[in-house]
């Protein structure tokens, strides 16, 4: 899958988008997932550019180096990143960005909030790697976008098991009601059949 888009972190970062779309498409139809994938890559690209700028200013706040024991060390807060939908996911492309860049890091959680440990001197390769983590969310929001636009195309095609369960169910009530009402001359002629014979007993 990673030579789809290029490298692994790509990747996983076209099928979080394409998981997020095709959520809202069932719940909502095609514009809803479109519109909801679109406003998460947006939100996940400004925070990995936050996250970006930070690294590139180490006097920022935003890069933790408060790692008294480890002082080659430095530790950059994820809160950001993980109250946003498909945070495994995205934990997981960048674990796979900086893992392919080489850069020795730590992916954990302390106090119930995420962080990434990575050494000091690496932070302007870490944040050439969020910048590029940036761009790679964009196009996977593109590519994720046209992985919707094809369901909503099966969909008009008759594909029944990705149409939004709103409609299946007005299909059915529709189509419930159809025979519901083919089959009352019949129920009432059979009922009138079984009046009479029993009248004539």
């Amino acid at each position: 899958m990673a030579e789809d888009f290029g490298d692994e972190a790509g990747q996983k970062l076209v099928d979080w988008a394409t998981r997020v779309a095709m959520y809202q498409v069932r719940i909502g139809g095609p514009s809803s997932g479109e519109r909801a994938m679109r406003e998460a890559a947006e939100q996940l690209t400004r925070a990995l550019e936050a996250a970006r700028d930070s690294l590139r200013d180490p006097e920022s706040a935003e890069v933790r180096t408060d790692v008294p024991a480890l002082p080659e060390w430095a530790k950059l807060d994820l809160a950001e990143f993980q109250v946003m939908e498909g945070y495994d996911e995205i934990r997981s492309a960048i674990d796979a960005k900086l893992t392919s860049a080489s850069l020795e890091h730590a992916l954990y959680e302390e106090g119930g909030r995420a962080y990434l440990l990575f050494r000091s001197q690496d932070a302007p390769r870490v944040a050439d790697c969020f910048d590029s983590l940036a761009t790679q969310a964009r196009e996977a929001a593109d590519r994720a976008a046209e992985r919707v636009r094809e369901q909503a195309r099966e969909i008009d095609h008759g594909d029944r098991d990705l149409e939004p369960l709103e409609q299946r169910a007005q299909r059915a009530r529709e189509s419930a009601e159809a025979i519901s009402g083919a089959e009352a001359p019949e129920r009432d002629l059979w009922r009138g059949a079984q009046r009479r014979e029993e009248r004539s007993k």
